[in-house]
């Protein structure tokens, strides 16, 4: 274990990025607060920006959804029929969100496992824009083509 949480991204000494997701998850249950913050006003506003014109069955991909928990919000707000997606880097916050909420899809992954053949209505990048500052561009481009409305107009 690190000294402190900033060590699981940054090494202090060189400066350069670690992250080490899967041992943050692995040394802190629930590292980043999540369970907490789904009570937090700007949270629960959001759930409703989200779930706002939604008269038909969505397809909603959570990146970097952590152990689940604002994940299964999202499913909870948008019911039964929605398709929702949560894609984590971290195997084991995967594990623990897939034996908490078996009512949400929870996947391995990245921006690079985007699969092109599956499209989303809504797209949520919660807590995880700033680790793609250096590369936002791509990061855009790679959630465009995923995106349901831009791909088939709809």
């Amino acid at each position: 274990m690190f000294k402190n949480r900033l060590e699981y991204w940054v090494d202090p000494r060189t400066g350069k990025p670690r992250q080490l997701f899967n041992q943050l998850y692995r040394d802190y249950p629930d590292p980043w607060g999540c369970e907490k913050a789904k009570t937090i006003l700007s949270k629960k506003i959001f759930l409703e920006m989200i779930s706002e014109g939604a008269r038909k069955k969505l397809a909603v991909l959570d990146l970097g959804c952590g152990e689940g928990g604002y994940t299964r919000e999202i499913k909870k707000k948008l019911g039964k029929s929605a398709n929702v997606t949560g894609l984590e880097i971290s195997p084991l916050a995967v594990k623990r969100a897939r034996q908490r909420y078996r009512d949400v899809n929870f996947r391995v992954g990245n921006l690079n496992h985007l699969n092109n053949r599956c499209l989303y209505d809504r797209i949520i990048l919660s807590e995880v824009m700033w680790y793609l500052t250096r590369t936002i561009h791509s990061a855009l481009q790679k959630i465009r083509r995923v995106l349901k409305a831009i791909v088939t107009g709809k």
